[in-house]
């Protein structure tokens, strides 16, 4: 969560640069819904160039479209091969991230089976706690020997994708994946088996990811959707770094074109040079006014 700017009005509306994406994912996410497409989308951009804010002015875009979503972050903090996947079925079922893992296992456990139509939910759901590494007590898989453990996790991992259909026959699903370049290779694999085995459902799979990462994970070139987040435009920069001065009085042209000239169409980049320039003291408070200080 980024550090305010203290002279921005509390209403303040931000513009977004990338608007045109986000009219763009909405029109096709739209045809992919009423169609039944399962899909790959990659927003690729350097860091500070809006993917994370282009994925929640996308959400909020496709709010009046019924469906579940499955967000995360890619970074898996050590804590096992499928965290991902964790992530991603809390978020889809509500369970707080800080819940305790044992009540966390139950809940999931528990809306698996309230809403699976399957011949066995309480096996399924058994199976998915068992790939995600989550305690779910009287697992049948609570002891796994070593060398049962690779065809268990396949059949997890059927038995996942058996949960997402029938999620999918309801509702379109959507996931959303930041940082996916630091996901897990089990993760990974896992996000291309459903792929595979959701076609003809009604799917999106956004990956969020660093341009110099592509070389790294071939799948996501062979996303059916590619969106680059390049460096704006200085007249995009200027509009955007005017706003952001809402609230300051009569900056001067030349501290306009030394933050734009710092940033380089980065706009996360250009919010930090004048976060940098407000500590320093040249954007100044005095009273209720906020001004400029070049001495």
């Amino acid at each position: 969560v980024r550090k305010e700017l203290p002279w921005i009005p509390t209403d303040f509306d931000e513009p977004f640069m990338q608007q045109a994406h986000v009219e763009t994912l909405k029109t096709r996410f739209e045809k992919a819904v009423d169609v039944g497409l399962c899909e790959r989308v990659l927003v690729a951009g350097d860091p500070g160039m809006g993917k994370t804010r282009l994925a929640r002015e996308f959400m909020s875009s496709v709010d009046f479209i019924p469906k579940y979503v499955f967000l995360a972050d890619g970074h898996d903090d050590g804590a096992g091969p499928f965290v991902l996947f964790r992530n991603l079925l809390k978020s889809r079922y509500d369970i707080p991230p800080e819940m305790d893992p044992v009540d966390a296992g139950q809940q999931l456990f528990s809306e698996i089976v309230a809403l699976h139509d399957a011949p066995e939910p309480e096996m399924d759901a058994h199976l998915i706690g068992f790939l995600l590494g989550m305690s779910i007590p009287g697992s049948p898989f609570a002891k796994v020997r070593s060398e049962e453990k690779e065809g268990l996790r396949f059949r997890a991992m059927q038995a996942l994708c058996r949960v997402l259909a029938r999620d999918a026959r309801n509702r379109a699903l959507l996931f959303i994946v930041d940082e996916y370049h630091l996901a897990s290779p089990s993760s990974r694999n896992l996000i291309s088996h459903i792929y595979r085995s959701l076609q003809g459902h009604p799917v999106w799979i956004m990956a969020l990811a660093r341009p110099e990462t592509l070389e790294q994970h071939p799948e996501l070139t062979e996303a059916e959707h590619h969106f680059d987040l390049k460096t704006l435009k200085r007249s995009e920069m200027e509009r955007l770094v005017r706003s952001l001065l809402t609230g300051v009085e009569s900056v001067p042209d030349d501290v306009l074109g030394r933050v734009l000239k710092t940033a380089d169409g980065n706009p996360y980049a250009a919010y930090h040079v004048l976060l940098y320039l407000h500590e320093m003291g040249v954007i100044e408070r005095d009273g209720d006014r906020w001004s400029v200080d070049e001495t």
